[in-house]
């Protein structure tokens, strides 16, 4: 994982040359063709919208709270299923990708790896994150209720 402490995710600015590179190669809309990669690429990318999704409504009830739309037992109630959901299923997939997905990818295309590696770093940024968040909404909801 050294090379991938030079692009910490909440220090970069892009990614290294090599993974441009392969990204100009292999452009997002052409994964689902791709021979080595096809279905794994759309159960994947369909993953990562779910969680652009769910974050949204996160985000959203969270401002409905603070601008008072929201009750607070009914923010609680709301809120609290949605963000166990949420860490949950986030877990879960990152260990899916860990496990499954990016040896299949790194198989398919060798020089993948580094950016696998660059991705477990964050992984394990977003998880101290989730971690911190979890344990304030959870004080948080108990106060409410």
């Amino acid at each position: 994982m050294a090379g991938a402490a030079n692009f910490l995710l909440l220090e970069r600015v892009g990614l290294p040359d090599d993974l441009r590179w392969l990204a100009e190669k292999y452009p997002r809309e052409n994964w689902q063709d791709h021979a080595n990669i096809h279905g794994i690429a759309n159960m994947w990318l369909q993953r990562h919208d779910m969680f652009r999704e769910l974050g949204g409504m996160l985000a959203n009830g969270i401002g409905d709270y603070r601008e008072g739309r929201l009750t607070a037992p009914d923010f609680a109630r709301w809120f609290a299923p949605r963000l166990n959901h949420f860490l949950g299923n986030l877990d879960g997939h990152h260990n899916v990708e860990d496990y499954q997905y990016f040896p299949v990818f790194a198989k398919a295309e060798p020089r993948l790896k580094h950016g696998f590696e660059i991705l477990d770093a964050d992984h394990h940024t977003i998880h101290e994150g989730l971690e911190r968040n979890a344990e304030a909404a959870n004080a948080f909801i108990k106060t409410l209720q």
